[in-house]
C-alpha cells in the first residue's frame, strides 16, 4: 500500500487574541474562532499570518477609544486599529492590529435588524478584519467590495446578508 501523506498546511494563518472586559458579551470566542476559520478558508492568499486582538467591551470604553485615537466623541460599533506596516509585505507572523466592539451599540444593531447578536457581532469581526487588510468603505466602489466580501463571508458561515433590503 502506498505510503499517503496529507498536503502540507497553508502557511497562512491567523492568530487570534479575544479579550472580554463587558461579561455581557458572555461567550463569544467560539464566534471569533468560526469567524477567523470562514477568513482563512474562503481566502487563504489574501489573508497573511499574524495575530489579530479582539476586545470585547462596552460603549463607554469604545467612545474613549474613539475620542482618543479618532477624534470623534461617540460610541460606535466596532472599531479596528491596524498596524502602520503593509501587513502583506512580511515573510513571518506580525500583529496586525486590533478590534473592539461595543456591547450596547452591537445589541442595539441586533435588535432594530431582528438578527441573533452572535450573527451581528459575526458581521462586525469580518468588517473589523477587512478593514485591518486595508479594505475601506470610504466611497461606493470601495463600499460595494467590501461588502461583498463581509456577505460572502457571513454566507460561507450561513449567515444571511445584512445588506439586503
Amino acid at each position: 500500500m502506498p505510503d499517503v501523506t496529507p498536503p502540507p498546511e497553508p502557511d497562512h494563518h491567523l492568530v487570534h487574541d479575544v479579550i472580554i472586559e463587558h461579561e455581557a458579551w458572555g461567550d463569544i470566542e467560539p464566534v471569533v474562532a468560526s469567524c477567523f476559520k470562514a477568513v482563512m478558508a474562503h481566502d487563504p492568499e489574501t489573508f497573511c499570518k499574524g495575530t489579530v486582538a479582539l476586545l470585547f467591551t462596552s460603549d463607554e470604553a469604545v467612545q474613549r477609544l474613539n475620542r482618543e485615537f479618532l477624534g470623534k466623541d461617540k460610541p460606535t460599533n466596532v472599531l479596528s486599529f491596524p498596524t502602520d506596516e503593509d501587513v502583506m509585505d512580511h515573510d513571518g507572523p506580525i500583529h496586525i492590529g486590533d478590534i473592539a466592539l461595543a456591547y450596547e451599540t452591537c445589541y442595539r444593531e441586533a435588535v432594530d435588524k431582528r438578527v441573533a447578536l452572535k450573527d451581528h457581532a459575526a458581521h462586525l469581526i469580518f468588517h473589523g478584519v477587512l478593514h485591518l487588510f486595508g479594505y475601506d468603505h470610504e466611497d461606493d466602489d470601495e463600499a460595494l467590495v467590501m461588502e461583498k466580501m463581509e456577505t460572502d463571508l457571513l454566507a460561507d458561515m450561513g449567515i444571511d446578508d445584512p445588506y439586503a433590503d
